[in-house]
């Protein structure tokens, strides 16, 4: 099965068009949405209804989450909490309804993998993992049943980790590169963060899209080009707040 993966896109219309287009032309069988449809951007309501038209699997965003009331928003920066209010007061009830409808977790065992939003240990804490040494308390994995291979979104950067015999390395992500292929070994776990469709934060501006061949096991990530300034107006003509814009140009 060929997997198209999409991750954070964050209500960033132009960048998820591009996405699903270079999708199609690899025609690949399934696309799996790894959370974050909301948050940040100028265009929810197009964006979810994009989302749930392409996306066969999905799981909810810690973004998600908060605008429909299922996630305290006590712990988001003042300017995101904005965000989230903002995108609820706009957000039609049947895009409501479908991000209400997501699991924190989608396992699909027979291809020996699941998508999380954060971290696939505890994916309702929406935690972080961004380096090796957070990846430590799972050296003792055996009682977890992780699959072979986890798809994560969440910190918008696009390095994986691999885990074999208690111990963790951080593989590296598509920074400058336009794309990096590797191939998941059956005696190691894995655990790939997939970048953001709508705002990469690794000082790459351009979006991040993966494809998962789970009968190769090969994992492609790219990063395409997208007209970040059509977006970024849109957000300086809503109450969002202009960072959410300036970051696209810069990708951080």
């Amino acid at each position: 099965m060929k997997f198209g993966i999409l991750s954070d896109v964050h209500a960033n219309l132009e960048a998820l068009e591009v996405a699903l287009k270079f999708l199609r032309d690899a025609e690949v069988d399934e696309i799996v949405f790894l959370g974050d449809a909301v948050g940040y951007g100028p265009n929810p309501n197009e964006v979810c209804a994009l989302l749930r038209d392409n996306c066969l699997h999905a799981c909810v965003g810690n973004h998600d989450a908060a605008v429909i009331g299922t996630l305290d928003t006590t712990w988001f920066h003042r300017a995101a909490a904005l965000s989230v209010d903002w995108t609820a007061s706009v957000l039609k009830p049947e895009h409501a309804r479908w991000l209400g409808s997501l699991d924190y977790r989608v396992a699909l065992p027979e291809f020996d993998m699941q998508l999380t939003h954060g971290s696939p240990i505890k994916p309702e804490d929406f935690d972080y993992l961004v380096n090796a040494a957070q990846l430590a308390r799972i050296g003792r994995f055996g009682d977890l049943s992780l699959p072979g291979v986890s798809f994560i979104g969440h910190s918008h950067l696009t390095v994986g980790f691999a885990i074999q015999g208690g111990w963790a390395e951080k593989l590296r992500g598509v920074r400058g590169a336009e794309r990096v292929e590797r191939v998941f070994e059956h005696d190691t776990y894995y655990i790939q963060t997939c970048g953001s469709v709508g705002q990469p934060r690794d000082g790459d501006p351009r979006l991040a899209v993966g494809i998962y061949d789970s009968i190769a096991r090969r994992f492609e990530l790219t990063r395409l080009s997208y007209d970040w300034w059509l977006t970024q107006e849109k957000i300086y003509a809503t109450p969002l707040d202009d960072r959410f814009g300036a970051r696209l140009a810069v990708g951080q």
